[in-house]
């Protein structure tokens, strides 16, 4: 998945990652998740992400995660009707 996520995401068939596979994973793990191919339906509620991790070891010092949640969809939203219009 580490090398397949610039396809998926640009559309296009590439493979050039910026780190190896071993420093990537010794170094700065990152988790990513497509979910592209979600149900794109909307409502008037809020969305909630939890990420859970293990790991194999303690996770000791300084830990810090981030989460970056990227929308490339822009929608109109009629809160009377609920009506969802794609517009991109």
């Amino acid at each position: 998945m580490y090398t397949l996520f610039q396809e998926s995401y640009y559309e296009k068939n590439i493979r050039n990652p910026i780190l190896s596979p071993s420093t990537f994973l010794s170094n700065v793990p990152i988790v990513v998740i497509d979910t592209s191919k979600q149900n794109d339906s909307a409502t008037a509620s809020s969305v909630d992400v939890q990420l859970k991790i293990e790991a194999s070891e303690s996770l000791t010092g300084v830990v810090t995660a981030y989460c970056l949640l990227i929308h490339d969809r822009i929608v109109e939203y009629a809160t009377f009707t609920r009506e969802v219009r794609k517009l991109v």
